[in-house]
């Protein structure tokens, strides 16, 4: 989460809400982090996200300073707009997490912006991770599902905490939604949020890159110097980093590269020619969601 400078506010209009949302997307685009819920306030945010490589910092600069730069131009100001870093929790515990869950999304309530948490007016993810938009679609909600269990549960708990009919748990600060975990009691079940699409041994990749491009398991990991290069090998990076939970420098171990070489082969599959793309569509086809992988 973070605030405004001096508690001012970060979204004066609808229209900055709207740009923020859109800031988010391009930064997950650029920074391969999920989202699993959010809540914009005027004077400020908070974002429940998951870091796949270790880039989070990385990621909410990008966010912070993408949007400074749009909110300024839009305002006809200058300078920070922002307090400060963003600041951050690793949440340890399931039951945690629902609870977090609920406190993000109760805040406009909380804060008299809207009298119902799920408000068309609410800015928040609610509406979208119990089913009732469509939008936006970059945010992932098959982990809260999992956590929960299904749509009707994340309700129940949220409504339980509104109606003060459960009460929060003991060491969570109700005005940032901070854990104080010496204070918490005896964690139970550890966050583990599968992906969606299961796992999958990694032989089954390759061979399945191998079907894709029609090229030998052995052109995946080959070297090949001049103009175009190796497109089987290029391909085989971008689709197990988009497909897959792997890190780049798995990939490069898998595909017998240096991890520069990998981020190299990514970048450069943003742009190709016909046979990439259909090489692409193929894959997202076959691998819709994200898949764990398993070494055997």
């Amino acid at each position: 989460m973070n605030r405004g400078r001096n508690h001012e506010n970060i979204f004066v209009d609808d229209n900055d809400m709207v740009e923020f949302l859109f800031t988010i997307e391009n930064t997950i685009d650029r920074y391969d982090i999920e989202v699993h819920a959010f809540s914009l306030m005027p004077n400020h945010f908070h974002l429940l996200v998951r870091s796949r490589h270790g880039n989070l910092s990385q990621a909410m600069k990008h966010l912070g300073s993408v949007y400074t730069l749009s909110y300024n131009r839009r305002h006809n100001k200058d300078g920070t707009l922002f307090r400060g870093r963003f600041k951050n929790q690793v949440v340890k515990d399931d039951a945690y997490l629902m609870y977090l869950f609920a406190y993000i999304h109760l805040n406009p309530v909380r804060a008299g912006l809207v009298s119902r948490v799920d408000a068309l007016l609410s800015r928040t993810s609610y509406r979208r991770l119990l089913g009732k938009d469509s939008e936006p679609k970059w945010l992932s909600t098959t982990g809260m599902q999992q956590v929960f269990g299904s749509a009707d549960e994340m309700k129940e708990l949220t409504m339980r905490l509104h109606r003060k009919s459960e009460p929060w748990p003991e060491g969570m600060r109700r005005d940032d939604g901070w854990f104080l975990w010496n204070l918490c009691s005896a964690p139970g079940k550890p966050v583990d949020i599968a992906p969606t699409g299961g796992h999958v041994e990694l032989s089954k990749l390759l061979n399945e890159l191998c079907d894709i491009t029609g090229a030998p398991k052995s052109r995946l990991t080959a070297s090949v110097m001049g103009p175009g290069g190796n497109p089987e090998r290029r391909f085989a990076c971008w689709a197990l980093f988009h497909g897959t939970l792997m890190t780049q420098a798995e990939i490069a171990k898998a595909l017998k590269q240096t991890k520069a070489q990998v981020a190299q082969n990514i970048q450069r599959c943003k742009t190709g020619n016909e046979q990439l793309s259909a090489w692409k569509t193929q894959w997202k086809k076959r691998y819709p969601e994200k898949v764990s992988t398993v070494n055997t």
